[in-house]
């Protein structure tokens, strides 16, 4: 059923947090099932970038080619995942958007704290459990720290970085064949 040739949404102002929301819901979505609705959600994706404005079109879509989204986690990951603090994933969110450095309290899988700066170049998606692709100051080298064994995030407003494909940064991704294509 459709809505008919004589009925149109009206423009909806959407953020670009809310139009990657859609795009993750779209995008995971397709990967859990296949046919007629991945392909309706495709062109109801390709409408709402579409009518995005350039500018907001051109970011949304640097923003999106930083989301992997990989094969789902190992039996024993999904044992032990947590549900992300809403704060925790909002705040991360706005420092992948904006392109600025993230001070974060992470508690490793042994039980180790540690503060971390780190520059969130992007996520992996491997659905329930999110990883931050990030370059960890501390380590002076690439990372994933996963979201919901972060203790807390906070945005340095001064700090930006240049952001790059984290798959530059993870070529486990390619060789592992960890994302999921098309």
């Amino acid at each position: 059923m459709w809505l008919g040739d004589e009925y149109t949404m009206p423009l909806v102002g959407l953020s670009i947090g809310e139009a990657i929301g859609l795009w993750l819901a779209y995008r995971i979505g397709a990967a859990a099932t296949t046919g007629l609705p991945g392909d309706s959600l495709s062109t109801a994706m390709s409408k709402v970038l579409e009518s995005l404005p350039s500018g907001q079109r051109a970011k949304y879509a640097s923003i999106l080619d930083r989301i992997v989204v990989g094969i789902p986690p190992s039996t024993a990951t999904l044992a032990e995942v947590n549900p992300i603090p809403s704060a925790i994933y909002r705040e991360c969110e706005n420092a992948i958007v904006t392109s600025h450095r993230l001070r974060i309290d992470y508690l490793d899988q042994r039980g180790n704290f540690t503060q971390r700066d780190v520059d969130p170049h992007g996520v992996l998606i491997q659905s329930p459990v999110w990883y931050l692709l990030t370059y960890d100051h501390l380590r002076d080298a690439p990372r994933m720290f996963r979201l919901d064994r972060l203790q807390q995030a906070t945005i340095d407003p001064v700090l930006s970085f240049q952001p790059i494909d984290p798959r530059a940064l993870f070529k486990e991704i390619s060789e592992h064949s960890i994302e999921l294509t098309g």
